[in-house]
């Protein structure tokens, strides 16, 4: 099997029930300019598009999970080789980092060099953004400004050498990553559950199949 069909093979699984337990990449195909492209044509056409929104799909490929005034687009999970056949994982794996890279790069261009989110110590900090991080497991955080909100490129898993377990970008009001120490009405963050797994990713592709993943089924 040629990489190239392996890696197609891998992309149509990510929404199946299945990848819950042998792991997904979504978007790897599609490079990350067009997730960020994407992103950019949201917020652009709709300066308030997270507050209250519902979980939507993003460009018709990204499934986009909606907490309070965030969303959340999670683009890869990849749980430990005991539970999934290890060269399938190792391919989800370079997909994962290589999309991870070509994210990174595609905010450098827009935006600059990214900015870092300090999640040494955050935990008990008053940095409400920076503790809900900590709390669901990320090791890093780099994050661009878009307008009114902070486009957060985040990577979850145990402290290095350790493998990263997932990826995902959050859109977040850039006052919650701007000012970690403001309060809810000095721009901090109100309480809000950041947390998701691959099982939210699957039900809501499954409730909600977009264009792209049916016409691919078809």
């Amino acid at each position: 099997m040629t990489d190239h069909t392996q890696q197609s093979r891998l992309a149509d699984h990510a929404f199946e029930a299945d990848s819950v337990r042998s792991g997904a990449v979504v978007g790897a195909g599609e490079g990350g300019r067009g997730l960020v492209d994407a992103i950019h044509d949201l917020l652009r056409a709709d300066a308030t598009a997270a507050e209250s929104a519902p979980s939507v799909w993003l460009g018709g490929a990204y499934p986009m999970l909606a907490r309070g005034k965030a969303w959340i687009v999670p683009l890869a999970w990849l749980p430990s080789p005991a539970d999934g056949d290890a060269g399938a994982l190792d391919t989800r794996r370079h997909q994962a980092s290589k999309l991870w890279l070509d994210i990174r790069g595609a905010g450098n261009y827009h935006h600059g060099n990214y900015f870092a989110v300090d999640l040494a110590g955050a935990e008990g900090q008053l940095r409400p953004y920076a503790d809900e991080l900590v709390r669901t497991g990320v090791r890093r955080a780099d994050w661009w400004t878009e307008g009114a909100y902070a486009i957060v490129l985040v990577v979850y898993g145990d402290p290095l050498p350790a493998p990263h377990r997932g990826t995902a970008v959050h859109i977040v009001p850039r006052d919650w990553v701007w000012d970690n120490w403001g309060s809810e009405t000095m721009g901090g963050m109100p309480p809000t559950d950041l947390q998701w797994s691959w099982e939210d990713v699957v039900a809501f592709a499954q409730q909600n199949p977009s264009t792209r993943t049916a016409d691919a089924a078809g």
